[in-house]
């Protein structure tokens, strides 16, 4: 999870020698993120460092929440702006009202 995440910000340009907390406040520094997101990233990011370093095993249902989590922040960081753009060339056109006399 976190190398995903890791990868993840060093794709959004944020340099990969940064701690997780400094890619975290440099994403919401640039706007890819905002302080409900950060935060909802760093638990994600202990978790992930729980698991790998403080022996914590997590359940399934949590396993699937850090997936969210991920899924989520990765969802939006890529795909949203494609998503919307393809949509928007696919919307008709407002057309202008003829002015009234």
């Amino acid at each position: 999870m976190r190398t995903t995440f890791d990868r993840a910000a060093e794709l959004l340009g944020i340099n990969p020698g940064l701690s997780f907390e400094q890619k975290l406040a440099e994403l919401k520094s640039v706007g890819f993120i905002v302080e409900t997101e950060r935060n909802v990233l760093a638990v994600l990011i202990d978790a992930g460092s729980a698991a790998a370093h403080r022996g914590w095993e997590p359940t399934a249902k949590q396993l699937e929440a850090m997936v969210t989590l991920l899924e989520s922040f990765l969802h939006r960081s890529f795909l949203m702006e494609e998503i919307s753009e393809d949509l928007r060339a696919k919307v008709p056109q407002k057309q202008k009202e003829p002015k009234k006399v």
